[in-house]
């Protein structure tokens, strides 16, 4: 059957489908309007008339409007035209349409309703299109079901979501310039291609413009990956930023499934993996990357081709995956929220008297073999009364419900770590306070935040009553500094990321610096906060789906916002930012093209 044919054919099902959803509409609503595409007619350089026919089932006034653009996702719509027509007839229709691009590839189609409410979707005719005269005068590459971002030539790295059916490329290059697509002839002129790609694999553009041939990278995102959008009014600081968002949505409207993904700094997905609820995924030194997963009780080590390579849990505790770090020594620091024996009488906080189970919090530093190294449990060096009035009625209002039915009661919270020296800098959300441990003795050096005890050190500088609340990643800077974010959780300013200088010798810590995000207004849980080196911020919001970073001015580098789920604010737990020269992008291309 030649191509011809097979078109004819495939318009037929189209309007046979077209008029079956019709007839169900004509049911349930009584009237409909739609639109039946033609051919265009004087096409030229730049301009073009398509034409179509409007049809209508009742006695009714019909809106109708032609959408035109470089794909089947058009992107334009000539003016929304009415006109008046009787049950069972139709009405030839066309538009003139300029500016258009000279020998480039269109794609339109018709498009009515009726305009009174009782049709609530347009219906539209099959997708039709026409290339315009004359030669292009400047390179454009269009993908169907679309490319992220547009084509710049100064962007190597893109991607297009992939289904069961082909991705369609259309290519318009000027006289000057080849464009070969997936290792095909290199052709000038305006012409299309059809790829079948599945999920995770890439295609090739070759483009000659005459100076020599650069090559760009297009890689089919999966269908339940996450919708995304990305601004960037300045220049990103890092190379990549690993993110993993959750409970939020696909392009679709669709439950996105749950990814570890490294973005460039473009904005583009460069490498990601699916993985059941990940969180604190990072690179380590060794170019792996990890994150931890609660149905493997531990932190998983990745190689870039997804290979396991590791799993780290603790000793005789489940996993808590707030936070890993990997040490020089080879050992990890790993924490867990581990059940108190016997019960304790909890009636002095707004707990019970009787039967009061704690949930506290302990950290391990685990050696290669799985053997303990070394661990620090919270009940031994903090008191039940550190924990702020503020946070009571929810933790013991809201107890958690143990496997063996007993209600308990999360009173610390835990929530990162990091080994600087011989001492351990903990973030305690519940306590709303940051403590330095000493290692050896496994006493408390200093505190800041919350409830006052001996080592508490003095705040200066901070406009915020209480210092911070709910906060998260705290960090030891390498001048010293403490930089965390802060959620300001039970208060009303927004969430910030926070820099305090601290003088041990004067017991004092200075506010120094702190930037909020004007579109974020409230983080109930979990983010983080990462002074860069040239002085920038990189925030993941926590408990929303906001990333982004800012100049050491506070000027906006870029905005990555994932679309939340209803009733959530969605959620991306941290971000890691990798600003060493080394992985390359290349280096994620391979590990991605070598994933099964």
């Amino acid at each position: 059957m030649s191509h011809q044919a097979i078109g004819v054919r495939r318009k037929r099902l189209e309007l046979w489908g077209s008029c079956a959803v019709l007839t169900l509409l004509v049911s349930l609503l009584g009237g409909c309007a739609w639109g039946i595409t033609r051919t265009a007619e004087n096409v030229g350089p730049g301009s073009a008339t398509v034409t179509g026919l409007v049809a209508e089932t009742s006695d009714s006034l019909v809106n109708y409007w032609f959408e035109y653009g470089p794909t089947k996702n058009y992107g334009y719509e000539t003016t929304h035209r009415s006109t008046n027509l009787a049950a069972g007839k139709t009405q030839a229709v066309s538009e003139d349409l300029a500016d258009l691009n000279p020998g480039s590839k269109y794609h339109f189609r018709l498009c009515a309703k009726e305009p009174d409410g009782t049709q609530s979707l347009k219906v539209c005719g099959a997708d039709d299109s026409f290339t315009t005269g004359g030669e292009p005068s400047d390179l454009a590459i269009h993908l169907y079901p679309g490319l992220q971002p547009e084509f710049d030539p100064d962007v190597f790295d893109y991607v297009t979501r992939c289904t069961t059916d082909p991705i369609t490329v259309d290519i318009s290059a000027p006289a000057d310039t080849t464009v070969a697509v997936d290792g095909d002839e290199a052709r000038s002129g305006t012409f299309t291609e059809d790829l079948q790609l599945s999920a995770g694999k890439s295609f090739e553009l070759a483009i000659d413009d005459g100076s020599g041939t650069s090559t760009y990278y297009v890689r089919c995102l999966p269908v339940d990956f996450p919708a995304f959008s990305w601004t960037n009014p300045g220049d990103p600081s890092a190379n990549f930023y690993i993110v993993t968002p959750r409970n939020v949505l696909t392009p679709s409207g669709a439950s996105a499934g749950d990814y570890v993904t490294v973005f460039d700094d473009q904005g583009v997905p460069i490498w990601w993996m699916k993985s059941s609820s990940p969180m604190d995924a990072k690179m380590l030194a060794d170019h792996t990357l990890a994150w931890g997963r609660p149905s493997a009780n531990g932190f998983e080590i990745h190689d870039l081709d997804g290979t396991l390579l590791k799993t780290w849990r603790p000793v005789g505790v489940p996993v808590d995956l707030h936070d890993f770090q990997a040490l020089p020594n080879g050992n990890v620091l790993i924490g867990s929220y581990p059940v108190r024996p016997g019960t304790t009488d909890l009636s002095a906080f707004g707990g019970p008297a009787t039967n009061g189970t704690l949930i506290d919090a302990e950290i391990q530093e685990i050696r290669p073999d799985g053997s303990v190294a070394w661990s620090w449990n919270v009940k031994d060096h903090i008191e039940l009364s550190e924990t702020p009035n503020r946070w009571r009625g929810e933790i013991y209002g809201q107890p958690r419900l143990q496997p063996d039915g007993r209600e308990s009661y999360d009173w610390a919270h835990w929530n990162s770590l990091q080994k600087v020296g011989d001492m351990l800098i903990l973030s305690f959300r519940h306590l709303d306070a940051v403590y330095a441990v000493d290692m050896a003795s496994g006493d408390i050096v200093w505190k800041l935040g919350g409830t006052s005890r001996p080592e508490s050190l003095t705040v200066l500088d901070d406009p915020e009553s209480n210092p911070f609340s709910g906060q998260h990643y705290a960090r030891i800077l390498p001048n010293g500094d403490l930089t965390l974010h802060d959620n300001n959780t039970h208060e009303v300013a927004p969430p910030r990321a926070a820099q305090y200088g601290l003088d041990l010798s004067t017991g004092t810590a200075t506010l120094l610096d702190s930037v909020s995000d004007p579109d974020v207004t409230a983080s109930p849980c979990c983010g983080s906060a990462t002074r860069l080196e040239d002085g920038s911020w990189l925030a993941s919001w926590g408990g929303t789906a906001v990333v982004s970073e800012f100049g050491s001015d506070h000027s906006r580098h870029f905005k990555l916002q994932f679309t939340p789920k209803a009733g959530s604010l969605g959620m991306s737990y941290r971000v890691d930012a990798i600003t060493d020269s080394s992985p390359t992008i290349a280096a994620f291309r391979d590990g991605m093209n070598a994933m099964p």
